[in-house]
């Protein structure tokens, strides 16, 4: 079960990571490639692209360092707030498929968040 969590923890937290990265550093990039951020300032792109990296790292450096593991499930928590807006996002602009994997990604990150905390 803890390889489980584990492998979970890291495949989240690589996606977030590329996420973040790219909605922070290129952003214009991130704009043509996703219909869903056009709608968005990019102070707002900006922000959730921090929170997701910062999310990434509280996923990933607790389970590395051992040290301050209270974070991961806060992590979880916050990123799923940040998934279940991408699931409105992708709803409203009717791109169901991109809705089911922030769906997915929801559920597992309230599976680590329940299972660690």
């Amino acid at each position: 079960m803890y390889i489980l969590i584990v492998g979970i923890q890291i495949i989240l937290g690589v996606v977030f990571l590329m996420a973040g990265v790219m909605k922070l550093l290129m952003q214009d990039k991130a704009r043509s490639m996703t219909p869903a951020l056009r709608g968005y300032p990019r102070a707002f792109i900006s922000f959730i692209g921090l929170a997701e990296l910062l999310g990434a790292i509280g996923l990933t450096l607790p389970l590395w360092l051992g040290i301050m593991t209270f974070l991961t499930p806060l992590a979880a928590l916050g990123l799923s707030v940040i998934m279940g807006g991408a699931i409105y996002t992708h709803l409203k602009l009717r791109e169901y498929p991109n809705a089911g994997v922030a769906l997915l990604f929801l559920v597992a990150l309230l599976y680590i968040a329940s299972t660690l905390s």
